[in-house]
């Protein structure tokens, strides 16, 4: 029987499932009603933190990034040594240093090889005749690219300045006299000159007739000075009363290099103009030694004066002259003068600085146009008995002469006034003063 009754129960359906009353959700139960099984296998969720961390994310392939691209390099640019540097607002490009430096060079090369020259070849007339010359051009080479160098230095240097000084067309000089030695006396002179010019078409040179006549405006005095002369009230014989006239004729000639060349040119070069400037020289003195009459006349022909400008930059040139000279002496009493017969004389040159100087800007509304040069020279001429005379070195050297020139020219005037001031050293300090007129011209550039 109660195996009967087992099987009845295994064979027999199961209860229906609504029957059986459904368990709470999990949310709804009690703790209390929550087994320990149950809490160990659903736990209840952790709280997220306060700083939650991302979550790391691969990147993209990194073709597949898109970016900006990066700027361009750019050098700093890199500013040239002064020697390679261009004159600013010139063109072409003219490397002032370099041509200083080059001038300079040129000047102490050709100064020390002269004087060795007149050591070892002698002078007048021999092949050491020119060396004293070049000698002297060397030194104002040294000399002016010196002071050109300063200039530069200074800023004062740059483009060309229209209206630059040149030898006015009429002028009127004025030689201060006087005398550093007692008892004598060395009278003021009077000369004028003329400098018409003519101006090639395109800017390509110019002509010009150069002029001057002047003289003494008295006597020139020179004394004995030795003991034996002396009179008894301490004054000294009297050696040479002298009164003369001079002039001066010749022309200019200024030729530009063609245009293909200078364009071809270096920049350390600059600009370079080919000079001829014949001369004439005629001196007239009457002279009294003691007590009898002299005349004194003598006659320069300079016919090969050729020469080179040299432009450093566009405000400093540097000019160099040189020929071989022949005189024509004669000397006698008065109305019985002979004339001898022309002879070699010692060789003629000029040596030439020349710097423009700024003074008023020209666009200045209502006010004239001021324009200043510096000039420094040195002429290598016997011929008026002046010249630098150091101890027993008598007879050698020429004469340094120095000015400053200031142009003014009235606003839209055809005519400029022109005044210089300046001093030639040699038989003395002789100082100067001219005042001249500038007019416009002949010809004139024509395209």
């Amino acid at each position: 029987m109660l195996v009967f009754g087992a099987l009845l129960l295994l064979l027999s359906p199961p209860a229906p499932l609504h029957d059986a009353p459904e368990p709470a959700p999990v949310e709804q139960r009690s703790a209390d009603q929550l087994d320990p099984a149950s809490a160990e296998v659903l736990p209840l969720p952790a709280a997220p933190p306060s700083d939650p961390t991302p979550a790391w994310v691969e990147p993209p392939p990194p073709e597949l990034i898109q970016s900006e691209p990066p700027d361009p390099f750019v050098e700093p640019p890199v500013r040239p040594r002064r020697t390679q540097r261009c004159l600013p607002e010139v063109d072409p490009c003219v490397h002032t240093m370099s041509a200083r430096l080059l001038l300079a060079g040129l000047g102490a090369i050709s100064t020390a090889a002269a004087v060795v020259l007149v050591f070892q070849a002698g002078d007048r007339g021999q092949i050491g005749d020119p060396a004293m010359a070049i000698a002297g051009a060397g030194v104002i080479a040294m000399g002016g690219a010196s002071i050109g160098g300063i200039v530069g230095v200074l800023g004062r240097d740059g483009p060309t300045l229209p209206d630059r000084i040149t030898p006015a067309t009429v002028a009127l000089s004025l030689a201060l006299g006087g005398s550093d030695h007692t008892d004598e006396s060395v009278p003021y002179g009077l000369s004028g000159s003329i400098a018409p010019t003519w101006s090639f078409p395109r800017d390509r040179g110019r002509l010009r007739l150069i002029g001057s006549v002047g003289g003494n405006l008295g006597n020139q005095l020179e004394r004995d000075p030795r003991p034996q002369t002396q009179d008894p009230d301490g004054s000294f014989a009297t050696a040479l009363e002298r009164h003369g006239w001079r002039f001066d004729l010749g022309l200019d000639l200024a030729v530009r290099l063609p245009y293909p060349l200078a364009q071809r040119r270096p920049g350390w070069l600059g600009q370079l103009e080919l000079r001829y400037k014949p001369l004439v020289l005629f001196a007239h003195d009457s002279l009294t030694l003691g007590e009898e009459p002299r005349i004194s006349q003598r006659l320069a022909l300079i016919p090969l004066n050729f020469g080179v400008r040299w432009h450093i930059s566009p405000r400093q040139r540097f000019t160099f002259y040189m020929s071989p000279r022949w005189d024509l002496n004669g000397y006698g009493e008065p109305g019985n003068v002979p004339l001898g017969r022309f002879t070699p004389a010692p060789i003629y040159a000029e040596s030439w600085f020349d710097l423009d100087i700024p003074l008023r800007k020209l666009a200045s509304a209502g006010r004239p146009a001021v324009i200043g040069q510096y000039t420094v020279g040195y002429v290598h001429s016997r011929f008026y008995g002046e010249g630098m005379n150091f101890g027993s070195v008598v007879g050698f050297l020429g004469q340094v002469a120095t000015q400053f020139a200031v142009r003014v020219r009235p606003l839209g005037s055809p005519v400029a006034y022109q005044f210089e001031l300046g001093a030639r050293v040699g038989g003395g300090l002789n100082p100067y003063a001219r005042v001249g007129l500038v007019l416009p011209n002949f010809g004139g550039p024509r395209q």
